[in-house]
């Protein structure tokens, strides 16, 4: 993220005193003055208010809801943040059909869009059906672009649309500063709860399934230390690669990463095969065709019902696999490369955070509850707008298990610029702490180019500073080339010695995983 280093810190208050973000639910007879990230509103009686990052607010009325983000432009035009941010609204996709808009050339200070998309299910905590007619106002101001997005109901929207107007008519523009919440709170990171391996432990043993005379999966956390994984395109399908480099080596990866997607069944025998082996699985499951990328978006489907039948052979397939397996669902979803961000379906996060529960409880539903769920941001949001923050899309504790991290050193190559570990993961893992205390953390995928710096340096330091952050458990190496990126460690001899040479320290555990027979 951008707004990023300066703001994260938006609901450490939240964290710090084990309540929800925070919220004021004006008397019912008495409007508010309510100063928001640089503007004034007056907002009606009964109407409540939460603040859910440092640039964005919902309203939620009795029949309808408004989203309101504040983006400051720095030297970005505001057209090109309109313009950008409705890409795919105004391309039509997933369903969505644009039905009016005021454009910045009709309207120098003022931009509009309304659209509606199919209807997904049932209603939400309004009380009203689903929420799937919408419009947008963007108002602009000098450096600055305020965004209003309503989502009402279909016979509901004439009369939100016209309270609407009434809540922008009591619009004022104030200085906009924006403060990390650690000025207002002062965070202490060594108030929150230990980061302890039995945190990550509970979890474990949550999901060890079977009888205490069957063979089962055995998952040891240690209590010092993570655990090591590898993507590397072979496995689980193949383990011979991954087994012959161990050999040569002297090393065991006890977690391997694969991904499938909404075309593609649950790989039992494979993730049989790799258990046996004493292996955890990391399972990325992305809800789009990749055999059909002509729309990629899935969410407002599976809220929908739509992929129910497919998402219960699943978990039918996981249960009957009865072992610990990592679920990492819709991960990245702040990224502008995956169908499942909310810039692909109207900016609405409550599609996306419906969408994971849903699946979540048809797992539930089936008994299969060895799986554990992974919630995985990418460590920069693109767009990084506002409406894009990345904890916008949190389903709630009760849904994730474990938190993944995301950072790559991507280096020059395409743009970008070559980033210590520390310079790609201190900011987001003091974050992610604040946020989501108790709950384990792992790095998904991680790797560094070999353009634009010393990739076998920038290895050496990844080993030595992981040892600053003890609530990592997992990390996973992203052993696979990728566009531009040459990430596979053997990218270079140096690189690839660096990294076997790491593993070598006490602090990097190889065999807490194993097949107890």
């Amino acid at each position: 993220m951008a707004i990023d280093r300066i703001i994260a810190l938006i609901f450490v208050a939240a964290v710090l005193f084990a309540q929800p973000a925070p919220t004021v639910t004006p008397p019912a007879h008495q409007p508010v003055d309510y100063s928001g990230p640089g503007y004034r509103l007056i907002i009606p009686a009964g109407w409540r208010i939460e603040e859910r990052s440092p640039l964005a607010t919902t309203l939620t009325a009795p029949r309808f809801t408004v989203d309101i983000y504040t983006q400051p432009l720095g030297k970005k035009p505001a057209a090109e943040y309109i313009e950008y941010s409705n890409k795919h609204l105004l391309n039509q996709i997933g369903g969505i059909k644009v039905t009016r808009r005021l454009a910045l050339k009709d309207s120098p200070d003022r931009h509009e869009v309304e659209w509606s998309r199919p209807a997904a299910g049932a209603g939400d905590a309004t009380g009203s059906s689903d929420q799937n007619y919408y419009r947008q106002v963007n108002l602009v101001r000098p450096g600055i672009v305020y965004t209003f997005i309503l989502r009402a109901a279909s016979a509901e929207f004439p009369a939100a649309s016209a309270a609407l107007d009434q809540l922008l008519g009591t619009f004022g523009q104030t200085a906009l500063e924006v403060r990390p919440w650690s000025l207002r709170f002062s965070p202490d990171l060594s108030r929150l709860p230990d980061p302890n391996p039995m945190i990550a432990q509970k979890y474990v043993k949550k999901y060890v399934k079977g009888k205490p005379d069957q063979a089962r999966l055995e998952i040891n956390i240690p209590s010092r230390g993570l655990i090591w994984g590898l993507f590397e395109g072979n496995a689980p399908v193949n383990l011979e690669p991954l087994s012959d480099r161990e050999a040569r080596w002297g090393v065991k990866f006890d977690l391997v990463m694969t991904y499938r997607d909404f075309t593609q069944s649950f790989p039992l025998e494979e993730i049989r095969r790799t258990a046996a082996q004493g292996r955890l699985t990391m399972i990325t499951w992305q809800p789009w065709n990749g055999k059909d990328m002509t729309n990629p978006v899935m969410i407002p489907e599976i809220v929908a019902g739509q992929h129910d039948n497919y998402i219960r052979q699943w978990a039918r397939a996981v249960k009957d696999f009865g072992q610990p397996v990592l679920f990492r669902f819709a991960n990245e979803m702040n990224g502008d490369w995956d169908g499942w961000s909310v810039y692909f379906f109207g900016f609405d996060h409550s599609l996306y955070i419906k969408a994971w529960r849903h699946a979540w409880q048809i797992f539930q539903n089936e008994g299969a509850t060895n799986a554990m769920w992974v919630w995985n941001p990418h460590d920069r949001s693109y767009p990084d707008f506002a409406w894009n923050d990345p904890h916008l899309y949190y389903p709630g504790d009760q849904y994730v298990d474990w938190v993944g991290l995301t950072g790559y050193n991507t280096g020059p190559r395409a743009g970008d610029r070559w980033q210590s570990f520390n310079q790609i993961y201190r900011g987001v893992y003091d974050e992610y702490r604040l946020l989501y205390p108790g709950k384990p953390m792992l790095i998904t995928e991680f790797a560094s180019d070999e353009f634009g710096g010393d990739k076998a340096g920038w290895i050496r330091d990844a080993f030595h500073q992981l040892k600053n952050y003890p609530a990592i458990k997992l990390a996973v190496w992203y052993d696979y080339p990728w566009w531009k990126w040459n990430y596979p460690l053997k990218s270079s001899p140096a690189a690839e010695r660096a990294f076997f040479e790491g593993l070598k320290d006490p602090y990097y555990r190889s065999g807490n995983v194993w097949w107890d027979r």
